[in-house]
């Protein structure tokens, strides 16, 4: 696959070689190049008078439907690729052309005409673009390693940030993990031009008012979601059979039943092993070939390639499990349907329960009260005392405690001296805080609005912007999609919300096609077995990483602390592994100079293995 990597006006760089190129100016050279690396394809198209430039980066899910208005509108003809309809509708709406687009994209137009750079990112943020901008200068890249190639630019990791990505395993737009480098908020537009730089979100989710007094019925709501839902899987299928990535857990089973119901079904299924156990039988009933891949993962290569794709510590231990599936796939994964995107777009995540669970104890009567304090008090069941325990924080603190991967004492026992007093500040309550804020300025008044927003923004972020970023194969992903978000953000909060049922208004939605234990079962994330953790390769690279000499060494962690952590994990501890795998990540990170990681990207290591695959 390929990287889109564009400069302006900055002529200490050399283009990598083969770059459009053009000049604004004696000093202000263009360039947009094309280069070899991990993620979306990219494609390009120019104008016949070879002053507007187009390279896009992803997929245009539309792309059809936006050909057959460009064509009747009488737009020039040329090649028929995402970048051609990119440049014909520019040519004929101007920058505002990108609000017709949907699916994961990333959008550079250079408009030779109007001197100026465009930069545009899709609505959820599926496909990442990031940015470094001065008077007389811009450069973007899907990929943060060319950046971290340009002298001067990126600076030093920015070591504040490792409590963001230890709980949240991301860092949210704007910012990233450089002092120097930008990320475009999702449904964000930049212009650039010399001396200016304008940013305009072109595209936001909106809470309406009055939801609550309109009496929306469940069964109203489920019906326009479900019509969404539809349609996100229509228009990424369509002129192709894809394939699918199927868990058996709700979001890829709910892609596969949406597929099976609009007769567009995949042509297999695969299944990565110990992520089963009822895909087969799902795949069998709704008609489609299932396949079960085993992957044997040399865990040393797959955190060096994490480091070197990313240039930042937000790999998740599914990505080399994921590649060996998709490796199978091979000539047959043209495109590939996940079904990442559950909680985020369609709602029901912890921290939206746990409130909803709140609201309903502050309701009670002063006697039950008491007696549900005293049977929380006991640690059983786990939701309750979560509730109690959340009856007087903000919404922003139920996040910080629910959603994330490891609560902030045990995060904060875990750094040394120096790390510790950059927690203290509360980086990532800042974050999560001004995510809230963000959600509340887009007219979120319910608690659990502010929620569903921020676990927006976060989760697309983590778990679909990194999968584009390093799975090389065009990917779908229907449940994150900019109209089914819009559709449940406009469904009240109560109906979205149900206290023990994740994802209430994706779950009522497929229903009918899918088995109730798959339905009802709990979110199960794509991570190796113990007893690989207890062996080979995994646990080399977590005892190379994370051994005491090394840690004492580094000085960013407390080894005792760690070395707590490492036990509690082998002795059964649930939820642990993506912990572990993040401070693996975090100290080869902050123990690489950013150029070692510029040149790792250009070489990334492939996580050798051996593919086994078996019918059914």
């Amino acid at each position: 696959m390929a990287v889109l990597v564009a400069l302006a006006g900055w002529p200490a760089v050399d283009p990598p070689a083969g770059a459009w190129r053009a000049q604004l100016g004696p000093d202000l050279p263009v360039a947009l190049a094309v280069e070899p690396g991990a993620g979306a394809e990219v494609e390009t198209a120019t104008s016949t008078d070879g002053k507007l430039h187009v390279v896009v980066a992803g997929a245009l899910a539309n792309r059809r439907e936006l050909e057959e208005t460009v064509d009747r509108r009488g737009a020039a003809s040329g090649t028929r690729n995402h970048a051609a309809v990119v440049l014909r509708l520019y040519e004929g709406r101007g920058e505002q052309c990108v609000s017709a687009l949907r699916g994961g994209f990333a959008i550079v137009v250079w408009d030779g005409r109007r001197g100026r750079l465009v930069l545009a990112h899709d609505q959820l943020g599926v496909q990442p673009l990031y940015y470094a901008a001065g008077r007389s200068h811009c450069v973007a890249s899907t990929a943060i390693g060319p950046l971290l190639r340009v002298p001067d630019l990126a600076g030093t990791p920015d070591v504040a940030l490792v409590d963001v990505l230890l709980a949240l395993g991301t860092i949210p737009a704007p910012a990233t993990a450089y002092p120097g480098l930008r990320q475009l908020h999702p449904g964000e537009l930049l212009v650039w031009e010399p001396g200016r730089l304008r940013a305009q979100r072109y595209w936001q989710l909106r809470f309406p008012d009055g939801r609550d007094a309109r009496e929306t019925v469940a069964r109203e709501a489920v019906r326009r979601v479900r019509e969404q839902l539809e349609d996100a899987v229509r228009i990424r299928t369509s002129g192709v059979v894809p394939s699918l990535l199927l868990s058996g857990g709700l979001g890829a089973s709910s892609v596969l039943a949406l597929s099976a119901a609009i007769d567009r079904r995949p042509g297999v299924a695969i299944t990565v092993a110990g992520a089963e156990p009822q895909a087969a039988a799902l795949a069998r009933k709704m008609g489609v070939a299932h396949e079960r891949v085993m992957r044997e993962v040399d865990w040393v290569a797959a955190a060096d390639r994490s480091l070197a794709i990313h240039a930042a510590p937000v790999g998740g231990l599914d990505e080399p499990l994921l590649e060996g599936a998709i490796e199978q796939l091979g000539a047959r994964g043209r495109l590939v349907l996940l079904g990442n995107g559950a909680e985020e777009t369609l709602g029901g995540a912890p921290a939206e329960r746990i409130w909803a669970a709140c609201e309903r104890y502050r309701a009670l009567p002063g006697l039950a009260r008491e007696a549900v304090d005293i049977l929380a008090g006991t640690g059983w069941p786990g939701w309750l005392a979560d509730t109690v325990q959340a009856k007087r924080s903000a919404p922003v603190d139920v996040f910080a405690t629910v959603d994330v991967a490891l609560a902030a004492d045990a995060r904060r026992a875990l750094y040394a001296p120096d790390l510790r007093r950059l927690f203290e500040a509360g980086p990532t309550e800042h974050v999560i805080g001004a995510l809230a804020g963000d959600a509340v300025s887009r007219g979120a008044s319910d608690a659990r609005d502010v929620l569903y927003a921020v676990r927006l923004a976060v989760g697309v972020a983590r778990d679909v912007a990194r999968l584009s970023s390093v799975l090389e194969t065009e990917l779908a992903f229907p449940l994150a999609d900019p109209r089914v978000a819009q559709t449940s953000a406009a469904v009240p909060a109560r109906v979205r919300t149900v206290v023990r049922q994740r994802a209430a208004l994706l779950q009522r939605a497929v229903a009918a096609e899918l088995p109730r234990d798959v339905v009802r079962q709990p979110h199960r994330g794509l991570v190796p077995g113990r007893e690989v953790w207890r062996t080979g390769s995994l646990r080399d690279v977590v005892e190379e990483s994370l051994g005491a000499q090394r840690v004492a060494r580094l000085g960013f962690f407390d080894a005792e602390a760690v070395a707590r952590l490492r036990a509690a994990h082998d002795a059964g501890a649930p939820g642990l592994g993506p912990v572990l795998w993040r401070l693996v990540l975090v100290s080869r990170w902050l123990d690489r100079p950013a150029r070692r990681l510029a040149d790792d990207y250009s070489s990334a290591p492939a996580a050798t293995s051996d593919v086994i695959a078996s019918s059914s």
